[in-house]
């Protein structure tokens, strides 16, 4: 479960900020101690926090759906029948002059 939501922190909070939260989700009893102690020891690891952030803070909601549509929305650019680069001539065909 997100510990943020757990002891009701924002993802900033310090030591001392979830020391506060604990006492009072403990008084609350919305969560048992063993779950609110778990969310505790979670959020004062520096690794699983980084994690927890990660999986409950970060929005992968955008990344998720199903890509729009764009048939005829978008005009196809224009076709290019033939390009041909060579080097050393002019646009007429003929050699430039070597300097």
């Amino acid at each position: 479960m997100d510990p943020f939501a757990i002891l009701d922190l924002e993802e900033g909070a310090g030591k001392a900020q979830i020391l506060k939260q604990v006492t009072r989700a403990l008084r609350d009893k919305h969560y048992d101690a063993r779950t609110i102690a778990e969310a505790q020891k979670e959020l004062f690891d520096p690794l699983t926090r980084a994690l927890a952030e990660f999986r409950y803070r970060i929005d992968i909601r955008a990344c998720a759906d199903p890509p729009t549509d764009t048939a005829g929305i978008v005009e196809q650019p224009p076709q290019l029948e033939r390009l041909v680069l060579r080097r050393g001539l002019e646009p007429n065909g003929k050699r430039t002059a070597k300097k």
